[in-house]
């Protein structure tokens, strides 16, 4: 066999190899960065277990749907601006406006959940817990 026969059989192995390992990348890396995201996306629900039905309910300037009593909402993506949104739980009872301020989640915190306990002399009484 030739020398120069040898040489191409190397190159364009060589080249296929660069080929594979390239487009390997390109695809391992798209479906992770995506994971990645969605591991780091903020996500939080509510949860009522008062004895009234909520209407309205509305937490961090993000609708969700009315609550009956002892209901959990969907979690929901948590995407604060301190400029638009108001850091309150907000809900409609008995044709009622209620609402309560909150502290906003740290940042290492990925999935939280709000607990309205009880509605008492026309205030809000809310826990929240951190999830997974």
């Amino acid at each position: 066999m030739n020398v120069f026969v040898k040489r191409n059989i190397v190159l364009k192995s060589f080249q296929f190899l660069l080929f594979l390992f390239f487009f390997q990348n390109v695809f391992w890396n798209c479906g992770t960065a995506a994971h990645q995201k969605e591991m780091k996306t903020k996500r939080i629900r509510v949860i009522n277990n008062s004895e009234h039905s909520l209407s309205r309910v509305s937490l961090f300037s993000m609708n969700f749907e009315d609550l009956n009593p002892k209901d959990t909402s969907q979690y929901k993506e948590f995407d604060y601006d301190p400029l638009k949104d108001d850091a309150l739980i907000y809900c409609v009872v008995n044709k009622k406006n209620m609402g309560r301020y909150l502290e906003i989640p740290n940042k290492e915190v990925l999935w939280m959940t709000y607990v309205i306990d009880s509605l008492k002399n026309d205030i809000v009484y809310v826990s929240s817990k951190i999830d997974k």
